[in-house]
């Protein structure tokens, strides 16, 4: 068998490590966990999801292969290798469910990440409580 024949198959692994890089969008991650980590119903996840993930997509989206993609729309995230290859289609309510359970197991943010995801955290509350506008070129984080 000729080694192109072959058909690739997409792991939980990778499907797990490409979510956990966020929605693709700045603090997009930060702002997936600051929501996941509150009182919402898994469709309200759902519906989050879909509108912080939008429409896009990009390549190299499993473990940096230079053949792999992302895309993504109102249906949920396609992940795909060539042509001939499997694909998977996980759609947003399946999205939501692996991102509760990586919280749960505590692989959704590294530590530094939610050192970081904390000093948002309270950065944000300072300005808010504090009533004054944020500094020129500052941004909320989420």
């Amino acid at each position: 068998t000729n080694i192109d024949e072959l058909t690739m198959f997409i792991t939980q692994d990778e499907v797990d490590k490409e979510l956990t890089s966020g929605s693709g969008v700045q603090d997009g991650k930060y702002r997936i966990y600051d929501f996941f980590t509150q009182s919402y119903s898994p469709k309200e996840k759902a519906d989050f999801l879909k509108k912080e993930y939008g429409t896009g997509g990009r390549s190299h989206a499993l473990s940096g292969a230079d053949n792999s993609n992302q895309m993504h729309d109102g249906k949920g995230i396609l992940y795909s290798r060539r042509v001939s290859d499997d694909k998977l289609l996980l759609n947003w309510s399946r999205v939501a469910k692996r991102i509760d359970y990586l919280i749960s197991i505590n692989r959704y943010m590294t530590t530094e990440e939610k050192e970081r995801f904390e000093e948002l955290q309270k950065e944000k509350m300072a300005s808010v409580t504090a009533g004054m506008p944020l500094p020129p070129g500052m941004k909320l984080p989420f």
